[in-house]
């Protein structure tokens, strides 16, 4: 209970700071529109055609969770799907790399009757097509944006090959799960002994069962790819297709601010490729990065509308998702209580 209450105060903490960085960028960005102008200037039509976006997200996110446990011979209605979600979602975009939310939905999916070992080849089967899509989507976007970036970003290509080879190495290591799995075993207790001689890691044996654990399961999860590779570049064609509502999100926000000049491959190709850039960062959210790397990427595109854009901007892809996942669970526990009440009563 301590500990919940402990991880509690974190993640309000951390919103609060996340918060304050938003406040330094506003007081730094000189030559903005006012905050409380630009929303009584912005174009309302735009902003519910991003709500929209937002809300295919969710909905697209549900449906593949739904197909890729169906796939797997489990029953799973899309109201739950959409629940599992939706608290996925809240967990990510509270732990650094988005790496709280798979666990929860494996728990979560327990308790709908879906044993642990489907729920973790769902999570894994979602994880890799989820992994290969953003690579393709960056891969395509740096093509048609690379000369600008050559002539607006050329010192933070590094940092951008940085975080599009990070990405394509958790690919590569997730398909090597697949054939190799002693290749990577090697590698991984490798790196255990290291930390343990360093003293990061104080317990090696508890490390290393903790560690074949989760490999059983994640190549238990590859396999299960191969059982319904058929379906697996239509499961990929949903992601990408949800990703790019995603992106759109940060296009019709340009709109919404009034501005027209830049085309929406454009401005979904620049998301594409920031987004991808700062995933790799251990940082809940990735926050800080993505509102820095947006006033980096967008600021001369958005121009004295850029601290406002980013603030809508966030607020759809960030803190609205952290406010739904927070109220399903809510409702969720809610239910969960009201139902045990009525059995020990």
């Amino acid at each position: 209970m301590k500990n919940v209450k402990a991880q509690r105060i974190v993640y309000a903490l951390f919103l609060l700071f996340t918060f304050g960085v938003i406040v330094v960028i506003g007081i730094l960005d000189q030559g903005k529109v006012r905050l409380d102008e630009a929303i009584a200037k912005m174009d309302l039509m735009y902003v519910a055609i991003a709500v929209f976006c937002l809300i295919m997200f969710w909905l697209l996110e549900a449906y593949t969770l739904k197909y890729v446990t169906v796939s797997m011979n489990r029953k799973i209605s899309f109201f739950s799907s959409l629940r599992i979600g939706l608290i996925g979602l809240l967990y990510g975009a509270l732990t650094p790399s988005a790496t709280g939310g798979q666990p929860v939905q494996i728990m979560f999916m327990r308790k709908n009757g879906i044993p642990t070992g489907t729920a973790t080849s769902v999570m894994v089967v979602k994880f890799v097509a989820f992994q290969g899509t953003i690579c393709f989507l960056f891969l395509v976007a740096m093509l048609y944006k690379f000369v600008f970036f050559l002539n607006t970003f050329a010192e933070q290509l590094i940092i951008i090959g940085i975080g599009f080879f990070v990405n394509l190495i958790v690919l590569a290591v997730a398909v090597l799960a697949m054939f190799r799995k002693d290749w990577i075993a090697k590698a991984t207790y490798g790196l255990l002994r290291f930390l343990h001689r360093i003293r990061i890691i104080k317990n090696l044996d508890k490390a290393k069962e903790s560690c074949e654990k989760t490999l059983e399961e994640f190549h238990n999860g590859m396999i299960a790819i191969r059982r319904i590779k058929s379906r697996i570049w239509y499961l990929c064609s949903v992601v990408c297709i949800q990703m790019l509502f995603q992106f759109a999100i940060t296009y019709f926000v340009y709109r919404a601010c009034g501005l027209s000049l830049y085309t929406a491959l454009d401005i979904v190709s620049l998301q594409a490729i920031l987004f991808l850039t700062v995933a790799y960062l251990p940082l809940p959210g990735a926050s800080i990065a993505s509102e820095g790397g947006f006033m980096l990427v967008f600021g001369s595109i958005f121009g004295s509308w850029a601290f406002a854009g980013m603030v809508l901007w966030r607020a759809l892809t960030y803190y609205a998702q952290i406010f739904c996942g927070g109220v399903t669970m809510l409702i969720d526990n809610l239910v969960n209580r009201r139902s045990k009440l009525k059995h020990t009563s």
